[in-house]
């Protein structure tokens, strides 16, 4: 093991030569952080312990081919929550290894944004998610199915910041449109979207649905529970730069749900009202 780290150390490594070793992955921790190392422990398959070995190596090297195949290749639950949180971290290489990854791990993904989807993260992970859906647009009906899509949906009836709304608006302007029986039940929860926008500079019309959030959190081994930044009303009023826009989302559901959207013209408050959304 000692003649196998050395080799790594000198640069004169040759898996060839270590086919018949039994090696000890936790060792291989203490190598030098260079592109050298990294190219060697793909070589090695150091798959055992891929989640350490991120952290301690790839992360840095994923603008290298042979780097992002072989994370692929090996893609699990723990490297999908690291290049979420790198993502957190402005870490670009990480976010489109996460686009690229999506297809075949779509799971892992929307799992590891959901866990980490609080007040502090959720501007950044609502960007990271309008990416994947814009830009893996054959894979996008797989985020209706996941639990993060039922916290997006409870972020569009609570959140205040205006950049958040805008964000929601357009991942359900791309959804819509392209799965709307999937949505159809949804409608509701829509155009309260649209209706919160509508008096948005009022702050009066934090449409909550009871029964959906109920009816969540018994079906669901997850809570659904948001928090929202505390932050007083006139620091909102006066730090929102601008009302966010549902002309798309609203022409969507004009066109393919016309009965529902005249309804909720004709009498919003009652439309929402009988879908139990309150109405403070």
């Amino acid at each position: 093991m000692d003649e196998l780290l050395q080799s790594i150390i000198d640069k004169r490594f040759d898996k060839n030569n270590f086919k018949s070793l039994a090696i000890n992955y936790k060792e291989l921790l203490s190598l030098p952080l260079d592109e050298y190392t990294v190219h060697s422990l793909v070589e090695l398959d150091s798959s055992n312990l891929i989640d350490d070995f991120f952290e301690k190596y790839y992360k840095y090297f994923l603008d290298k081919q042979f780097v992002r195949d072989f994370i692929l290749k090996h893609f699990s639950h723990g490297i999908s929550s690291q290049l979420v949180a790198e993502h957190l971290n402005d870490n670009r290489q990480c976010t489109s290894l996460l686009i690229e990854a999506l297809p075949d791990n779509y799971n892992e993904i929307y799992t590891s944004i959901e866990h980490n989807f609080d007040s502090q993260h959720r501007l950044k992970l609502l960007q990271l998610t309008l990416s994947l859906v814009s830009q893996q647009p054959i894979h996008s009906h797989h985020l209706i199915h996941s639990e993060l899509f039922q916290l997006i949906l409870i972020s569009s009836l609570i959140d205040l910041d205006s950049s958040i709304i805008s964000l929601i608006n357009c991942i359900l302007s791309i959804l819509l449109p392209k799965y709307p029986q999937l949505l159809s039940n949804y409608v509701p929860t829509f155009l309260a979207l649209v209706g919160r926008t509508l008096v948005w500079k009022r702050r009066k019309n934090d449409f909550i649905q009871n029964e959906i959030l109920s009816g969540l959190s018994s079906s669901s081994s997850s809570s659904y529970n948001l928090t929202v930044k505390p932050t007083k009303l006139s620091q909102i009023v006066n730090q929102t730069a601008y009302t966010p826009s549902t002309t798309p989302l609203f022409t969507f559901l004009y066109g393919i749900f016309p009965s529902n959207t005249l309804a909720f013209l004709r009498s919003p408050i009652d439309y929402l009202q009988s879908y139990n959304f309150d109405n403070p």
